[in-house]
C-alpha cells in the first residue's frame, strides 16, 4: 500500500481552486449573517447596527477594488471607494458616538485595547519564524536531510498535517502574548481584559491559518532552499 502513495505537489491548481470556492462561500456567509445582525440591532434599537452595516459595506468595496484591480475599469474603483468609505464612516460613528464611555475616560486605554493586539500577534509571528527555522534545523540534522529526502517529505506532507504543524509552532508563543497581553489590559482597568486576551489568541489564529493557505506554494520554497 505504501508503495501506491501519490507523491503530489505540495500546492497545484486543484488547491487553488478550492481555496478560491472556499473564500467565496465563507464570504457569502459572513455577509448574510452581518445584514441579519444589522438588521436585529437595528430592531432592538442597539446602535451596533452601525458595525453590522458598516462591516458589509467595507466587504463590499474590498470586492470592488479588487475587481478593479482585475478589470482596470473607473467604475469599479470608484464604487469600491464609496461603498468603503460609507463602511469605514459608519464604524467611526459607532467609535465615536457621543457619551461612549471608556475607562475613566480614558482615551489611551481605547488605542492600547484595539492596537495591542496586532502588536502581540505580529510578535508571536517572529517567534514563529525563529521556531520553524530551529524545527527544521533539528529535522535535518537527527534525520540526516539530504535534497532528495527533503524534498520527498516536502511533497508527501499532506494538507492538514502542513497546517497543524505551523499552527502549532505559532500557538505557543500566542498564547504566552496573550496572556501578557491579558495582564496590561487588566493593570489599564478594561472591562474585559480575559475576553481580550482570547480574542487575540483567536482572530491570530485565524490570520495565520489564512496566510498560510494563501503562500503555502511561497513558504515551502523558501523553506526547500534554506533546507
Amino acid at each position: 500500500m505504501e508503495e501506491n502513495k501519490i507523491i503530489r505537489p505540495v500546492y497545484d491548481e486543484r488547491d487553488e481552486s478550492i481555496g478560491l470556492l472556499a473564500k467565496g462561500a465563507a464570504w457569502n456567509v459572513v455577509l448574510g449573517a452581518a445584514q441579519a445582525a444589522a438588521m436585529v440591532c437595528a430592531v432592538q434599537g442597539n446602535p451596533a447596527w452601525r458595525v453590522c452595516l458598516g462591516l458589509v459595506l467595507l466587504g463590499i468595496g474590498a470586492n470592488l477594488v479588487a475587481r478593479f484591480g482585475e478589470y482596470r475599469e473607473g467604475r469599479w474603483l470608484a464604487a469600491g471607494l464609496a461603498s468603503g468609505g460609507a463602511g469605514i464612516a459608519l464604524l467611526l460613528w459607532f467609535v465615536f458616538l457621543p457619551g461612549a464611555a471608556y475607562p475613566g475616560g480614558n482615551w489611551l486605554a481605547l488605542v492600547v485595547g484595539v492596537v495591542l493586539p496586532f502588536l502581540l500577534q505580529k510578535g508571536a509571528a517572529l517567534v514563529f519564524v525563529l521556531a520553524v527555522l530551529l524545527f527544521f534545523w533539528i529535522k535535518g540534522k537527527a534525520g540526516h536531510m539530504d535534497e532528495e529526502t527533503w524534498d520527498a517529505w516536502f511533497r508527501g506532507l499532506p494538507n492538514g498535517a502542513y497546517g497543524g504543524l505551523f499552527l502549532g509552532l505559532y500557538a505557543l508563543p500566542l498564547a504566552l502574548l496573550s496572556a501578557v497581553g491579558y495582564l496590561l489590559w487588566a493593570w489599564l482597568g478594561l472591562a474585559a481584559p480575559a475576553l481580550l486576551a482570547g480574542l487575540t489568541f483567536l482572530f491570530g489564529l485565524l490570520g495565520a491559518l489564512r496566510k498560510l493557505d494563501a503562500h503555502k506554494g511561497e513558504l515551502w520554497e523558501k523553506l526547500r532552499n534554506i533546507c
